[in-house]
């Protein structure tokens, strides 16, 4: 038999890796360009954060406008009940012309805030403005056309405020 030798073998010598060249430190015109990118960079990034925040603060200012301006349109609506009734029962005119004023003055401070009522009667339904409490049969008028409008929808700029509530008519078909 013969004896096998082990070989003892001997790691082979890492040849040192250079060590890499210093690095030059960067010049004056340099670290000026840097520093002036990062503070074109930070002014952006904070002008961006400025428009987003103007931007959430309309949108909370909006929808506080539009709660007080819903709740409004309640009193508008009875006020015009109120002036309506008084119209009938031939009250003093001196008394329904101040009435008529101050229901005017309610109208017009909706309108300056960009609240408009929508106009409905005799037309087409549009299920983005209006609720249909009611269908009627009519002969002779198109099918969802709107006949009878129970409670006055607005607009607050181009959004519903509040939807109207109507009878259309449905006859069967079309």
């Amino acid at each position: 038999m013969k004896e096998h030798k082990k070989m003892e073998t001997q790691p082979a010598q890492a040849q040192p890796v250079p060590p890499a060249p210093p690095k030059a430190p960067p010049t004056p015109d340099q670290k000026i360009g840097e520093l002036t990118d990062m503070l074109k960079r930070l002014q952006a990034d904070f002008e961006n954060h400025v428009k987003q925040a103007d931007k959430r603060q309309a949108q909370m200012m909006e929808h506080a406008s539009a709660n007080v301006l819903l709740k409004m349109l309640k009193i508008v609506d009875d006020f015009e009940l109120v002036f309506k009734t008084l119209h009938d029962a031939n009250i003093d005119p001196k008394l329904l012309e101040g009435v008529g004023m101050v229901n005017k003055s309610m109208h017009a401070l909706l309108e300056h805030e960009g609240v408009r009522p929508i106009d409905c009667i005799g037309k087409k339904l549009d299920p983005f403005k209006q609720e249909v409490l009611r269908r009627i049969k009519k002969e002779g008028t198109e099918d969802d056309t709107i006949v009878e409008e129970h409670v006055k929808g607005y607009m607050l700029k181009d959004k519903v405020l509040r939807y109207s509530k109507v009878t259309v008519v449905q006859n069967g078909g079309n």
